[in-house]
């Protein structure tokens, strides 16, 4: 349908943009250090289906902010 199909992170300024995405084996499976760079939920070229944690890294002015979540992949 055309809805929802990369996940990315929008941020207007930045120092330091870091996100990375990881199978629940702790193998990472996506990094970009741009934040207009999506994942489009494949591996090695392969669409992907379950759940994978995420970790983003933004700094800003010398101050840092690291988040942790989830994002699924449904199809």
């Amino acid at each position: 349908d055309g809805l929802n199909d990369c996940f990315e992170i929008s941020v207007k300024q930045y120092e330091r943009f870091q996100l990375e995405i990881y199978n629940r084996w702790g193998q990472k499976i996506f990094e970009s250090t741009e934040p207009g760079k999506c994942w489009e939920g494949r591996f090695k070229g392969k669409p992907v289906s379950a759940a994978y944690h995420y970790r983003l890294v933004i700094t800003n002015h010398g101050a840092g902010e690291e988040i942790i979540g989830t994002v699924m992949v449904l199809r």
